[in-house]
């Protein structure tokens, strides 16, 4: 039987819950978004962090 918490696995590497951080965009982004992240092989979210974490390291 499994244990410990259901979903998707720890940012962080740990059993440690990762926070959630969600906004709204025009559905026209999100589209953009969307293929972008396909031809990368990666999720919108994974994406977004990495877009997310270039942006605030630009200060």
């Amino acid at each position: 039987m499994p244990t410990g918490r259901p979903g998707r696995p720890s940012l962080t590497g740990s059993s440690t819950h990762s926070p959630r951080v969600s906004f709204r965009v025009p559905e026209e982004l999100r589209e953009r978004a969307k293929a972008r992240a396909e031809q990368e092989g990666k999720s919108v979210s994974a994406l977004a962090r990495e877009a997310f974490e270039q942006f605030l390291r630009a200060g």
